[in-house]
C-alpha cells in the first residue's frame, strides 16, 4: 500500500460505516443515505485498486482514471447545484406566499378589531408630524430671538 492509501482508506471506511449506521438509525431519508454509502464504498474501492478506474476509463474512451473521476465529480456537482437552486427558489416562493398571507390576515384582523384607527380623516389621528413633535405650524423657534 502507498502512503495515500494508508491515509485515505481509514477516513473513507469511517465515512462508509457512519453512512450505514445512519441508514439503520433512519436519521435522514434512506435513499440519500444509500447513495452516500454507495459513494463512499466506490471511493474505497477506487483507492484500494486505482487500476480499476483506469480500466473503466479506457473502456469509455477516456485516457486516465483520474479524468474519469473528475468528469463524474463535475457532473455530480452540476446536478447538485441545479437541484439546490430549484429547491431554494421553491422555498423563497413559499416564504413569499406565507408572508403575503400573514400580512393580509394581520391587516384584516386590525381592521376588524380597531376600525376607527384606520380612518385618517377623523381629526384625532395626529396625522401632522409637527403636531406629534410639539411644533406649531410655523416652526419650533417662532417668537424666540435669534442671535
Amino acid at each position: 500500500m502507498i502512503l495515500f492509501q494508508l491515509l485515505a482508506l481509514p477516513i473513507v471506511i469511517f465515512l462508509f460505516v457512519h453512512s450505514v449506521a445512519a441508514i439503520w438509525r433512519r436519521s435522514h431519508p434512506r435513499g440519500i443515505l444509500f447513495l452516500r454509502a454507495l459513494i463512499w464504498l466506490l471511493a474505497g474501492i477506487a483507492i484500494l485498486d486505482p487500476e480499476l478506474t483506469i480500466r473503466i476509463a479506457r473502456r469509455l474512451g477516456i485516457g486516465r482514471g483520474a479524468d474519469l473521476v473528475l468528469y463524474l465529480l463535475a457532473i455530480c456537482f452540476f446536478v447538485a447545484a441545479f437541484y439546490f437552486y430549484g429547491r431554494i427558489m421553491r422555498i423563497e416562493s413559499n416564504i413569499s406566499e406565507i408572508v403575503r398571507q400573514l400580512a393580509i390576515r394581520d391587516a384584516t384582523q386590525r381592521l376588524l378589531e380597531h376600525p376607527r384607527e384606520s380612518d385618517a380623516g377623523d381629526g384625532k389621528g395626529g396625522s401632522d408630524r409637527g403636531e406629534q413633535l410639539g411644533h406649531n405650524a410655523t416652526g419650533p423657534d417662532q417668537g424666540e430671538p435669534r442671535g
